[in-house]
């Protein structure tokens, strides 16, 4: 928690803070590590409002069980009406970053990785597998057919690079 709040905290240097998914380890968790995360990333959001943040959903953010409600959806409660923060679950969402136009891509727990490339775009951030896992693997060919070139995923904990159907694939590595 330490970490976090530090990284919240310096968060406002930038135009745009993503993060990449698994903000928590399981999609239930005791409300304190909720209200803690939920309250630390309020106050760096409203402390810095020119500074957009998205949020993914991960794999560990969502349940299987698409009607149960875990630790993101009390999250987004406390955050998601603030007009700088975005939180990104079971579709794709698509904006303009820097003059490129982005991609910005959860796990989804029913639907393969690609059906959630539906527009163009230039640069994509996801919570994607990189070697296995069925329907959650980089969708490098449906990005490449999108015209990205690169591709950012969160959810292989150690940092990493490649490139497949043409497009660079960054593995962010885990916060922690």
């Amino acid at each position: 928690m330490d970490d976090f709040r530090s990284r919240m905290k310096a968060s406002g240097k930038y135009d745009v803070f993503i993060c990449m998914g698994d903000l928590f380890d399981k999609w239930a968790v005791p409300y304190s590590v909720v209200f803690q995360a939920s309250w630390t990333f309020f106050k760096a959001a409203r402390d810095n409002p020119k500074t957009r943040y998205f949020i993914l959903g991960g794999n560990h953010d969502i349940s299987k069980d698409l009607e149960k409600k875990g630790a993101l959806d009390l999250f987004e409660l406390v955050v998601g009406n603030l007009p700088n923060v975005t939180i990104i679950r079971h579709a794709g969402h698509f904006t303009d970053i820097g003059g490129d136009r982005v991609g910005l891509f959860p796990y989804h727990p029913t639907k393969p990785a690609g059906e959630l490339v539906t527009e163009k775009i230039d640069i994509a951030f996801g919570h994607w597998d990189t070697m296995f896992g069925e329907g959650n693997l980089v969708p490098t060919k449906e990005l490449a057919a999108a015209g990205c070139e690169v591709a950012y995923t969160g959810h292989v904990h150690l940092p990493d690079e490649f490139t497949r159907d043409g497009v660079k694939v960054v593995q962010v590595g885990s916060m922690q």
